[in-house]
């Protein structure tokens, strides 16, 4: 059987090199535009930005060291962990299973190693596997769920109540979905313009004051 690539780089300093390389050229994969400092950083690898401006720092680790199900991903420097903010987020590749891991500085703060199930579902740190959407600055779920909503390239989203044969239409609900029409089109918008969408904490959905008795 082939061995997954990189399991044959011998020296551990030119596979922690290699993986820094895989990292840079999938996360170009994932529409994101990776550099490299120069010198020598203190606790990252490498940088990452996406459409906005903001810019995560990145500490690139990688393992082949597996104990029955769970791999062993050393995070520290040689000699002691890494200090509070000194950097964003750790991408970690399981390189047997061509497996990344985001993980925020926060969930690994103060410590040396990880453990890391990528084929046991429901593991400790499974919502951070392949979480790409992270370094883009996303909200999981969330920008996801507006984008569905607004990959329609219909120039006008109409929403039209429905009304039983010789009823009269109910106007609450006529203004209740020209709202939700007008939500989508702003959020479309947003999206198309670069914008992170509705989690963007300097969002505002421009409010009608003609709406404001139905919202």
């Amino acid at each position: 059987m082939k061995k997954p690539r990189g399991m044959n780089i011998k020296n551990s300093k030119d596979r922690g090199a290699w993986a820094e390389m895989c990292f840079a050229l999938r996360a170009i994969e994932e529409g994101l535009r990776p550099a490299r400092p120069w010198g020598e950083p203190s606790g990252y690898d490498c940088i990452v930005h996406h459409k906005s401006t903001r810019i995560f720092r990145v500490q690139v680790k990688s393992t082949i060291r597996k104990q029955y199900r769970c791999y062993q991903c050393t995070i520290r420097t040689q000699h002691h962990v890494y200090k509070k903010d000194s950097f964003d987020f750790v991408a970690a590749y399981v390189i047997p299973e061509d497996v990344w891991y985001i993980l925020p500085e926060k969930v690994v703060r103060g410590m040396s190693t990880v453990g890391l199930y990528p084929a046991m579902p429901g593991a400790k740190y499974d919502a951070y596997k392949e979480a790409w959407h992270l370094l883009r600055g996303e909200t999981p779920g969330v920008v996801a769920r507006i984008e569905a909503c607004a990959e329609e390239d219909s120039p006008q989203v109409n929403f039209q109540p429905t009304t039983s044969a010789g009823t009269a239409p109910d106007p609450t609900a006529r203004k209740r979905n020209q709202g939700i029409a007008s939500f989508l089109q702003w959020a479309r918008d947003r999206i198309r313009s670069g914008s992170r969408g509705p989690d963007d904490g300097s969002a505002q959905f421009p409010r009608s004051p003609a709406l404001e008795d139905v919202w």
